[in-house]
């Protein structure tokens, strides 16, 4: 296996929203998702496009980027911590997680899907 891909390491300010790449390899996504504070606070959905072409850095139309149920519990301003996201089976073109952070965040995303 090789080593993890850095997607995404900043900071996030409260009410923020970003859009952060992730990659789909033979239908597998795999990401490991660090907070590195107690103050982090995110709702944080994988968003799946069909839509080859599109940004996945920009907003885009609610028909170009569709929420894929995927809902990652992140942080909740408690303590410092992570969670994996691993889904099988993705047949769109394109993926991203949108964040939204309801406090000051610092985050480090990386790709551990297959073939990373």
């Amino acid at each position: 296996m090789k080593e993890e891909t850095l997607l995404f390491r900043d900071t996030m300010a409260n009410a923020e929203v970003r859009y952060i790449p992730v990659p789909i390899r033979n239908g597998v996504i795999g990401a490991h998702i660090g907070w590195k504070d107690a103050t982090s606070s995110a709702a944080i959905v994988l968003e799946l496009s069909s839509m080859s072409g599109r940004s996945p850095v920009a907003p885009g139309s609610a028909w170009e980027w569709k929420d894929s149920g995927v809902v990652i519990t992140g942080p909740a301003g408690s303590a410092a911590g992570s969670t994996l996201v691993n889904c099988e089976n993705v047949r769109q073109a394109m993926a991203r997680f949108k964040i939204t952070a309801a406090a000051a965040c610092i985050f480090e995303i990386y790709d551990t899907g297959e073939g990373a």
